[in-house]
C-alpha cells in the first residue's frame, strides 16, 4: 500500500469523527465564536503538545516533529481579551509508533483544513499579525504535512506496523477535540454515540485510551 492509500485509508476511518468535530466547532462567523474555538482548540492541543514535547520520539521520525501552536494560540486569545481554558487533563502516554503517527496524523493533518479557514476570518479583522497567528503558522508548516506523508508511507512498509492501532489513536484525538469544544461551550458530549473505544468524556484520553485494543 502506498502512502496516498494509506492517507486515504485513515481519511475514511476516522471521517465520523471528523464530522463530528466539525459540528462541535461550528461556524466561525464572529469574534465571539472564533474566541471559544481558540479556546476549545488550546483546551485540547496544551497536554497533547506537553507531552509530545517531553517524549522520546520513534527512529522513524527523525527529526520531523509537528507544529506546535499553544503559543500562538495564546497570543491571539490575549488579542481577543480571552484568556486560554485550563482543565486538569493529563498528557497522553505515547507507547508505540502506532500512538505517535496516530496524533501527528490528526494535529499536522490541521494544517489543512488552516488554509481555509485562515481566509474565513479575514472578514472579522483578524490575521496572522492580529488574531491569527496560529493560522499563519499552519499555513507556512504546508511542507511539514508533506513529510508526515512521507514517514506514514515509510511506517505502513515497516515490518510490525499497526495501523489498526493508528486509526483507533486518530479517532481518539479526534473526539478529545471535540470533548474540548463542548466543554468550552457548556455542552455534553453523549457518550452513547461515542464509540467506547474512543470515548474521552468519562476518563482522560491518555494511555487506557490509546492502548484499548
Amino acid at each position: 500500500m502506498n502512502h496516498l492509500s494509506l492517507r486515504l485509508l485513515l481519511r475514511s476511518r476516522t471521517a465520523e469523527a471528523h464530522t463530528s468535530l466539525e459540528a462541535a466547532v461550528g461556524a466561525v462567523a464572529c469574534r465571539a465564536s472564533y474566541g471559544r474555538y481558540l479556546q476549545g482548540l488550546f483546551a485540547f492541543r496544551a497536554p497533547v503538545e506537553s507531552a509530545l514535547r517531553g517524549a522520546t520520539w520513534p527512529k522513524l521520525f527523525g527529526a520531523w516533529r509537528p507544529t506546535f501552536l499553544c503559543h500562538h494560540i495564546a497570543a491571539d486569545l490575549a488579542e481577543l481579551g480571552l484568556s486560554p481554558c485550563m482543565y486538569d487533563d493529563q498528557p497522553p502516554r505515547l507507547q508505540t509508533t502506532a500512538d505517535f503517527l496516530g496524533v501527528a496524523y490528526v494535529l499536522e493533518g490541521a494544517t489543512l483544513e488552516a488554509q481555509v479557514l485562515v481566509r474565513s476570518v479575514q472578514p472579522l479583522g483578524l490575521s496572522g499579525s492580529s488574531g491569527a497567528r496560529h493560522l499563519l503558522e499552519q499555513v507556512a508548516a504546508l511542507r511539514n504535512w508533506k513529510r508526515l506523508t512521507e514517514i506514514l508511507e515509510d511506517a505502513q512498509d515497516a515490518e510490525g506496523a499497526d495501523i489498526e492501532r493508528t486509526i483507533r489513536v486518530c479517532n481518539t484525538v479526534l473526539y478529545a477535540a471535540e470533548y474540548a469544544m463542548a466543554r468550552v461551550e457548556g455542552d455534553r458530549v453523549e457518550a452513547d454515540r461515542v464509540p467506547a473505544a474512543h470515548n474521552p468524556s468519562s476518563v482522560t484520553w491518555a494511555a487506557p485510551r490509546l492502548a484499548a485494543e
